[in-house]
C-alpha cells in the first residue's frame, strides 16, 4: 500500500514538474502562426564609390622656367581665360574653362625644372560618381540602371544616380555613375556608398527569417503543421526571400521567438 502511494505521489510530482516547464517554454518562447508576404523585392550590388570631377586640368612646364607672379591662389575661383601665372619664357597661363583652383605648389621667384606640375584646376559644376567592381559584380551592372546614393558626408539624405558607362581600366571593373541632383558641398574625392539595382521581383514570397530552422519551416496545410525544406535569400536582418517553389503567398508559417 504504501509502494502504491509513493508511485502516485512521484507520477504526481513528475506531471507538475512538465507541466511547469511547458509553461516555462511558452512564457520564454512566443510561438505564432504568421502569414507569407508577397512583395516586391530589389537585388543590388553595393560598392564604396569616389567623387570625381568631370573636368580636371593639370598644367605642367615644358622647359626650364621661373615663376615671376602668381596671379591666384589655392581655392580661387577662376573664369574660363583668366590669368593664373607668370613664367619667364613662356606665355602666361590662363584657365581652359571656370573652376577652382585645386594645387598651386609653387612660389614666386622659384626656378621649376620641365614636366613639373604647376596647377591644378578643378570644375566643381560637373562631377560623378566612379565605383571599382569585382568581375562578379559588374557583369549584372548595365547602363541605365537605377542607383541608390549616399554620401559620407550626408547620411541622413539619400540621392537617385543612374549607370552611365562600365569600363575596364589596368585591371580594374570600373561603372560611372551620375546623378541630376549633386550636392554642392559634395567635394571631388569625397567617397559614396552605391547601390546598384540589378534585379527586381514583384512577386517575391518573403518570410520572417526566425521562421527558419536548420534549413526548414513549418507551414500549415489543411489545418496540420507540416515541415518543408526550403532555399532562402537573406533581404534584411529579419525577413528572407524563398527561392523554393513548394511555397506560395497563401501559405502561413511558423514563428518561434521570444
Amino acid at each position: 500500500m504504501k509502494k502504491l502511494l509513493f508511485t502516485l505521489i512521484m507520477l504526481i510530482l513528475i506531471g507538475a514538474v512538465g507541466v511547469g516547464g511547458y509553461y516555462h517554454f511558452i512564457s520564454n518562447h512566443e510561438v505564432r502562426w504568421v502569414k507569407v508576404e508577397q512583395k516586391t523585392v530589389i537585388d543590388a550590388v553595393y560598392g564604396l564609390g569616389t567623387v570625381t570631377a568631370e573636368k580636371v586640368w593639370h598644367a605642367k612646364t615644358g622647359i626650364l622656367t621661373k615663376v615671376e607672379k602668381k596671379l591666384v591662389q589655392e581655392g580661387d575661383r577662376v573664369k574660363k581665360g583668366q590669368k593664373l601665372l607668370v613664367l619667364t619664357h613662356t606665355p602666361v597661363l590662363k584657365a581652359p574653362f571656370s573652376g577652382i583652383v585645386a594645387y598651386l605648389p609653387i612660389h614666386e621667384g622659384e626656378v621649376v625644372h620641365p614636366n613639373t606640375e604647376v596647377l591644378e584646376l578643378v570644375d566643381l559644376n560637373k562631377r560623378y560618381i566612379l565605383v571599382s567592381l569585382e568581375q562578379k559584380n559588374v557583369v549584372l551592372v548595365k547602363k541605365g540602371q537605377i542607383v541608390d546614393i549616399s554620401f559620407e558626408a550626408m547620411r541622413d539624405k539619400k540621392f537617385g544616380g543612374t549607370v552611365q558607362k562600365i569600363y575596364p581600366s589596368k585591371g580594374e571593373f570600373y561603372v560611372k555613375i551620375i546623378t541630376p541632383n549633386f550636392p554642392p558641398q559634395i567635394l571631388p574625392d569625397m567617397t559614396a556608398d552605391v547601390a546598384i539595382e540589378v534585379k527586381k521581383n514583384h512577386k517575391a514570397i518573403v518570410i520572417p527569417l526566425a521562421a527558419v530552422q536548420d534549413g526548414q519551416i513549418t507551414v500549415r496545410r489543411k489545418g496540420q503543421p507540416v515541415k518543408i525544406k526550403v532555399k532562402i535569400k537573406l533581404v534584411n536582418e529579419i525577413e528572407a526571400e524563398v527561392l523554393s517553389k513548394n511555397i506560395n503567398k497563401n501559405d502561413v508559417v511558423l514563428v518561434q521567438g521570444r
